[in-house]
């Protein structure tokens, strides 16, 4: 056994060892790749500003047993990043080797934490799913074998809960919200997003992103170029429907990100390309599932409801494309603003995620 650090190779390594993890997994979609190997390239936006380092943990025979990419950001230099983890079936010592590398590299850099389950930033993804009852992740939630909390719980020195919710629209409205709607919508106007200038449209993104989130853990501030280079690879999939703004007086004040749930227009193991492309375009495959990725609000218009002008647009939005449920982003448990505007229409968790932290003590200079 021993631990490559990988190179060109390493999606390579990377396809062949999600090929046996998930073989016979009718449920698995590979969505993450295409982040990677965004990620990875050397003329990236986020790349410029994080050291990443790609490992492969390889098997006597040279099959491939566990892999993941070490994200130093340097915006949040106190944290070394155990991302993109994949791993067969009690592979102890494999893992033990990625953690040990892990944990050395924290110290060299002086970081304080190693955390495992963030994929470079929270906008891309986090934590690990502990319990799916055996159905497809919708597009941009976690997928995991279930053994892989195990791994790093052992680890951990804290450990982090988050939730989802989801709701079927045949079910629940905004009855109970209608009066402090039209009251509220008197005030704030929501907009679609203007795709015809998107680099605009990605600096009102990225400002109401870093002030409504500075304050939200594992958040980091990110830069246009990085939300304009993430963004762009989904343009394809994306209509202007689906980045809602909410405005007062023509000042964008918070935002709603959506999206169909594009895994179901893919088969097992399959990622997003131009065949889903085309089949999202022409007629006769229908979505019946969207996910509200993301909402904020700048902090000095939370608690005021305009918030449900946002939720209430897109699920008019929503309906009117005939999708019959809709499923939260992932929620921290404490966060009892988003809780408790989720649980209106949902009285328990869809699905619970864990991340995981691990203190790093750094020698005293």
């Amino acid at each position: 056994m021993r631990l490559h650090e990988a190179g060109k190779d390493y999606l390579a390594w990377r396809r062949r060892l999600l090929a046996v993890i998930y073989a016979g997994d009718a449920n698995f979609r590979d969505s993450g790749t295409a982040l990677v190997k965004m990620l990875l390239k050397p003329s990236s936006r986020f790349a410029a500003s994080a050291d990443l380092t790609p490992l492969v943990v390889v098997g006597p025979g040279e099959e491939p047993l566990a892999t993941a990419v070490l994200i130093h950001a340097h915006r949040m230099p106190d944290t070394l990043q155990v991302s993109f983890f994949e791993a067969l079936p009690d592979q102890w010592q494999a893992v033990d080797g990625l953690v040990d590398r892990a944990r050395a590299m924290a110290v060299r850099k002086g970081c304080r934490r190693v955390v495992f389950g963030l994929e470079g930033h929270v906008n891309n993804g986090l934590g690990y799913v502990v319990d799916r009852p055996g159905h497809t992740a919708c597009f941009g939630a976690p997928y995991n074998p279930p053994y892989y909390p195990d791994y790093f719980a052992r680890y951990a020195t804290s450990t982090r809960t988050m939730v989802s919710y989801a709701y079927d629209l045949a079910e629940r409205n905004l009855d109970h919200e209608r009066r402090a709607i039209k009251r509220v919508a008197r005030r704030y106007a929501v907009r679609h997003g203007r795709f015809h200038d998107l680099r605009a449209e990605m600096e009102v993104y990225t400002r109401l992103n870093n002030e409504s989130f500075r304050d939200h853990p594992f958040y980091f501030e990110r830069t246009v170029d990085e939300d304009l280079e993430l963004f762009a690879a989904f343009r394809p999939f994306l209509r202007p429907e689906n980045f809602l703004v909410c405005e007062d007086e023509g000042r964008p004040i918070g935002f709603l990100l959506w999206y169909p749930d594009f895994h179901e227009l893919l088969g097992p193991g399959e990622g997003l390309g131009w065949r889903s492309v085309l089949k999202y375009r022409l007629p006769g495959h229908a979505i019946s599932r969207f996910k509200v990725t993301e909402f904020g609000m700048l902090p000095a218009y939370q608690g005021t409801g305009a918030v449900f002008t946002l939720i209430a647009h897109c699920f008019e939005l929503a309906r009117k494309h005939g999708y019959r449920w809709a499923e939260s982003g992932w929620i921290f448990e404490d966060n009892a603003k988003s809780i408790g505007v989720s649980t209106r229409w949902a009285a328990e968790p869809h699905e619970t995620y864990k991340v995981f932290e691990m203190a790093v003590e750094v020698p005293p200079a």
